[in-house]
């Protein structure tokens, strides 16, 4: 299998992750289990239907400048003549690449300048990170009136940043169809830097460290109700937006 690519067995090599990190009880996963491993499967297999819509943008996921280009080189790919590639404006300072970093490999990977978009807000400004970013993002969408956004982003940060997207939608843009349109996976065995620029380690040790920092995450989110919708809620939604696809379609 190419390293650079998610390959097929992707979502399996993710799956299986995600439920050796579990505590499992001893009859098996429990509910919310169970509907995260099948959460896991249905953003990985969104790769399958990309091919079949013109989104209204792509979003490329921010990242180090050792990961970014996971995301940025397949948003290349999946690009097209006038739709929009939407950048935020993270910089350096917050551990990120920044926008003139993106932009100038987009151009030098045929984007045209004009179809790439520079999303700003206070709140990225002062803290930019994985939540702050999807606000920024989505409310600029629901500005702009984008129906259909490919969200993209590197393998191993992919499922907790689309999780991320669908929770922000749920409560601010419930109408925008949001597709995971998972990037390239890079050497699993590298060692990068992540989250910050503070976090290192290899892409796979990262990959297990996203699922913890998810399985944290949610168990703050059901105490105190902060910013992750439950799984059940983000398989409604796709659930919801296949529905629509569906009739968009005929």
């Amino acid at each position: 299998m190419n390293p650079y690519t998610m390959g097929k067995n992707g979502k399996n090599l993710i799956a299986a992750v995600y439920r050796a990190r579990c505590d499992c009880a001893e009859d098996g996963l429990d509910v919310h289990t169970q509907d995260m491993v099948k959460l896991v499967n249905r953003v990985c297999e969104d790769g399958d239907i990309i091919s079949r819509w013109h989104p209204d943008a792509l979003y490329p996921v921010a990242e180090t400048r050792d990961n970014q280009a996971l995301a940025l080189a397949r948003c290349s790919e999946l690009y097209e003549k006038d739709s929009t590639i939407a950048i935020t404006d993270g910089d350096e300072e917050h551990g990120y690449c920044g926008f003139s970093f993106s932009k100038d490999y987009l151009m030098r990977r045929g984007v045209d300048t004009h179809d790439i978009v520079r999303i700003t807000s206070e709140e990225i400004a002062e803290h930019f990170n994985t939540l702050t970013e999807v606000e920024a993002v989505i409310r600029h969408a629901k500005a702009a009136q984008w129906r259909i956004l490919f969200v993209v982003g590197a393998v191993f940060h992919h499922l907790r940043a689309y999780i991320t997207f669908v929770s922000v939608a749920l409560r601010e843009y419930p109408n925008i169809l949001l597709i995971s349109a998972p990037g390239y996976s890079g050497d699993w065995d590298e060692r990068v830097l992540h989250s910050q620029g503070v976090v290192s380690g290899t892409r796979m040790e990262l990959l297990m460290g996203e699922l913890d920092r998810l399985a944290d995450y949610y168990a703050d989110s059901y105490a105190t109700t902060r910013h992750l919708a439950p799984p059940d809620a983000i398989l409604a939604y796709m659930d919801r937006r296949n529905r629509i696809l569906r009739r968009l379609e005929k």
